[in-house]
């Protein structure tokens, strides 16, 4: 069998158990099979993907367990937070400690992106947890013990892209902490991913450092490991960033990713940045990681990226497709007309989303989720 390019993915808020990533996979193996008749689907999609999922929910898991059984330690909490003078910042975390309780829904999202975002401990210790996973698998790979990686490439979702972002940078730069990642750069032959596609990307709105559009390595380019010229903290960690939103998604509003060429990218690297904005709704949870995946604009650039061959599906059979899932929903019309409504009744005015964090949580479950059920 021909190396196999590795796809990881990373999920987002909430607890995923040891199979999380199953219906991921078979969803993937059930588009990949429409192609059929394609140079895509010359290779079975096991002979041409390997998908590896990257888990780091046990790290909130864990923290949020040992505070139910042994109460919560505001002050070290307070100790730990980067920006103690926000007190709408610390009154979430204030919340977050108070009302854990149980599997709430609050508990099990809301507190996943506040606690990373709030706590330096916790961010470093997922970091580390996620990029021990990365390296090894790659390290594990490296075709005919050459340490050349074969090409690989990450697929994250909500949370899990500023999981993503942050982890990649420390792995490119040296700075994971308790890990040996010694010439783990994006210079070091395969080092530089081929793809990181961001769905429902969250990452600006939840950045601490390094920032999204500054002093990072995960930034597209055609050389890797190379610098942007004038700007010499911005090195070049992927060959192409995508970013995936859905204008019904009520997360990606808020502080939403949306960089400014030619500063990010720089003009020599435009053409490798995409972003790919949708609009369907097929169910209510318009933020949910399949909903997105079932449109061909998202599942199409994933496969043909990572096979290396972007013309794998003709322009006509991409277009068949896109009409195809244009015209398919299983909703009412007036179903749909509702989503939207309550959607846009979601919608925070702020780039910042932090005073607000779990009533948007909360009320996009209730008020959104709940219309099918």
């Amino acid at each position: 069998m021909a190396q196999r390019r590795i796809i990881f993915l990373v999920h987002g808020m909430g607890e995923h158990g040891q199979k999380w990533a199953d219906p991921w996979i078979k969803r993937l193996k059930g588009l990949y099979a429409q192609y059929e008749g394609t140079n895509l689907t010359r290779l079975e999609f096991d002979e041409r993907f390997e998908c590896i999922p990257l888990t780091y929910d046990n790290i909130f898991v864990d923290l949020l367990n040992r505070w139910r059984t042994e109460g919560a330690n505001l002050a070290e909490a307070k100790s730990e937070l980067e920006e103690v003078d926000r007190p709408d910042l610390f009154n979430l975390v204030e919340r977050t400690l108070d009302e854990v309780s149980g599997d709430s829904f609050w508990s099990t999202h809301a507190a996943d992106a506040l606690l990373y975002r709030a706590i330096p401990l916790i961010r470093e210790a997922v970091k580390a947890h996620v990029g021990q996973q990365i390296v090894s698998h790659l390290n594990q790979r490296a075709i005919d013990n050459t340490d050349v990686i074969p090409p690989w490439g990450v697929v994250s979702h909500s949370l899990g892209t500023i999981v993503t972002h942050d982890t990649l940078d420390a792995i490119w730069t040296l700075k994971l902490q308790g890990q040996q990642v010694n010439g783990f750069a994006p210079n070091r032959p395969g080092g530089m991913a081929q793809l990181v596609m961001m769905v429902s990307n969250v990452s600006r709105l939840l950045q601490s450092r390094p920032k999204v559009y500054d002093d990072t390595t995960v930034m597209p380019g055609p050389i890797a490991g190379t610098t942007v010229p004038d700007h010499p903290n911005l090195l070049r960690g992927c060959f192409r960033y995508v970013n995936v939103w859905n204008e019904f998604d009520p997360f990606v509003r808020p502080g939403k990713f949306s960089p400014q060429p030619p500063d990010w990218p720089d003009t020599e690297s435009k053409s490798l940045f995409q972003e790919i904005k949708v609009d369907h709704i097929r169910n209510a949870n318009t933020h949910d990681f399949l909903h997105y995946l079932d449109n061909p604009a998202v599942h199409l650039e994933l496969f043909t990226t990572m096979s290396g061959r972007p013309d794998a599906v003709a322009a006509e059979k991409r277009t068949d497709a896109l009409a195809a899932f244009e015209a398919k929903s299983d909703l009412p019309e007036q179903l749909i007309i509702d989503i939207k409504r309550e959607v846009e009744r979601l919608d925070v005015a702020s780039d910042d989303l932090w005073p607000t964090i779990s009533d948007l949580v909360k009320r996009f479950k209730e008020n959104v989720v709940s219309l099918i059920g």
